[in-house]
């Protein structure tokens, strides 16, 4: 019996994500800053206020993960770390789930998995309630080089 009958994933999905692991893989470090943040009334669908950073250097995501030859995400789980001023969250990243320590406070949702990752490409995470949402703009990729 085969791994993906026992995982219980579908063949087409084993396939692919055995296609995605033999590609060749890119390491690096991507690091943006805050451009806005938008926050919504919790019973409201409408935009109640909407802030640029007076410092955006101070207000960065940094995130070290493998980037593929289309420039996105591999799958995987990856490390970063959000600065807020003086204050740094690290967290994991798997997909679009970002996971800053436990409890619903912590868990967050990000799109950075469904762009191309280059200079100036924008990006955003928001809490799990989709109530607030900090819009990033990607300022440098450093890459540590490949894996083949």
């Amino acid at each position: 019996m085969g791994l993906c009958k026992v995982i219980g994933v579908t063949r087409s999905r084993c396939a692919r994500e055995r296609r995605d692991h033999n590609r060749p893989m890119e390491f690096v470090r991507i690091t943006a800053i805050l451009v806005r943040q938008h926050s919504l009334e919790p019973d409201a669908a409408a935009l109640h206020s909407a802030q640029t950073p007076e410092h955006p250097e101070d207000y960065q995501a940094v995130l070290v993960c493998a980037l593929d030859d289309d420039r996105e995400l591999v799958r995987g789980e990856w490390m970063g770390y959000l600065t807020f001023g003086d204050q740094v969250r690290p967290f994991a990243m798997h997909g679009q789930r970002v996971v800053f320590g436990s409890g619903p406070q912590g868990r967050w949702e990000s799109n950075l998995a469904e762009v191309p990752v280059a200079t100036g490409a924008v990006f955003s995470f928001g809490d799990h309630h989709g109530r607030t949402v900090w819009t990033y703009e990607v300022r440098s990729v450093f890459s540590y080089g490949h894996l083949h």
